[in-house]
């Protein structure tokens, strides 16, 4: 298995660009399913491949244990779909921390020129779930990177 460095600001680059965003204020979901974070990205490059990683850790309601929340990841050309990626966070209230967290890495293909719109969304199954930055910082967070490379 070979494996390449990717690097920005040198010579034979293969980032061509990247962008980043993250939940900034507290949310909540109870479901169904919704967008939780989005990316618009136009590919630099006809060959492009877009590496696209996501984590979460959240909180779900006190008294109820193995509850689940559905994370998706949709990667589409102008709102269609082209692939999708899904994982899921279950609580457990037996600890400290009712934390729990969840990620995606996905290498998805680029559908051609123009926009592209990269999403994640969460549906709290069951329970209710949180994601709190701002009451605690420490602990809770979502996020979703793109990095477009040449493929």
């Amino acid at each position: 298995m070979a494996v390449q460095l990717v690097t920005a600001g040198g010579g034979n680059d293969l980032l061509l660009q990247t962008k980043f965003v993250e939940i900034t204020g507290n949310a909540i979901n109870t479901g169904p399913e919704v967008d939780l974070l989005s990316i618009t990205i136009t590919p630099k490059s006809a060959n492009s491949v877009f590496i696209v990683h996501f984590t979460f850790t959240g909180d779900q309601t006190a008294g109820a244990n193995n509850r689940i929340c559905l994370f998706r990841l949709f990667a589409g050309l102008t709102g269609s779909e082209v692939e999708q990626e899904e994982t899921y966070a279950r609580g457990d209230t037996t600890i400290g921390h009712e934390c729990d967290g969840a990620f995606i890495s996905q290498r998805v293909a680029a559908a051609g020129a123009g926009e592209h719109t990269i999403k994640v969304t969460w549906d709290a199954v069951s329970s209710t779930w949180e994601v709190r930055p701002d009451t605690e910082p420490d602990f809770e967070h979502a996020s979703l990177l793109v990095m477009e490379i040449d493929g």
